[in-house]
């Protein structure tokens, strides 16, 4: 495990404290969870990965409208 050292502004440490402690954790276990949550969001399908994959399909949005409200 490696050591990180870092400057916070008084009122974010504040509240970062006391989701800490709301959450009975310490603040270096609260903020590396929040650090791990927000880089496996960041790795997730992104939605401009997806645009698009429906191009040269034979299908259209009326028969999407279609089949769904049957």
């Amino acid at each position: 495990m490696q050591k990180a050292e870092l400057y916070l502004e008084d009122d974010l440490y504040i509240q970062l404290q006391q989701k800490a402690k709301q959450a009975k954790l310490t603040l270096s276990e609260y903020i590396e969870n929040l650090l791990k949550t927000t880089i496996k969001k960041d790795e997730k399908i992104s939605f401009k990965e997806i645009v698009g994959i429906w191009n040269n399909k034979d299908i259209n949005i009326e028969d999407i409208r279609n089949k769904a409200w049957k």
